[in-house]
C-alpha cells in the first residue's frame, strides 16, 4: 500500500473539484415513494456512489460464503491436527523408555564371517 497514494491523492483532488464546481440544487423524487428533496448536486452524485460501493460490498461478501466456510473447517482441522501432534510429542519419550533398540538376530557382532 505503499504507492495506495498515486490513486488516492488524484482521485482526492478530483472529488474535490467536483463538489466545489457543482454545488446547484438539483430536485430529487423517488417514484414509487410520495419523497423528494432539494439538494446539492455533489451530494447527490456521492451518496449515489457511496450506495454502489456498499451494494457491491454486500454481494462480494455473499459470494465469499463458500471460501470463508472453507477456512474455517481448515483452520480447524489444523487446530485438532496440531493437538494430536502434540499429545503424540509428548508420548514419544515414555514410547522411548519402553523400547529397547532393534532385536538383534544370532551371529558375530562384528558382521565378520
Amino acid at each position: 500500500m505503499r504507492w495506495g497514494w498515486v490513486v488516492t491523492l488524484p482521485l482526492t483532488v478530483i472529488v474535490v473539484i467536483f463538489a466545489v464546481m457543482n454545488r446547484a440544487t438539483v430536485h430529487v423524487e423517488l417514484w414509487p415513494w410520495p419523497w423528494d428533496a432539494e439538494t446539492p448536486l455533489f451530494i447527490l452524485v456521492g451518496a449515489t456512489f457511496l450506495v454502489g460501493f456498499l451494494a457491491g460490498a454486500l454481494a462480494m461478501w455473499f459470494s465469499g460464503k463458500s471460501g470463508r466456510r472453507r477456512f474455517r473447517e481448515i483452520r480447524q482441522a489444523n487446530a485438532r491436527n496440531a493437538k494430536e501432534l502434540n499429545s503424540l510429542k509428548a508420548n514419544v519419550p515414555h514410547a522411548a523408555e519402553s523400547h529397547q533398540g532393534p532385536a538383534r538376530l544370532g551371529g558375530p557382532a562384528s558382521g565378520a564371517i
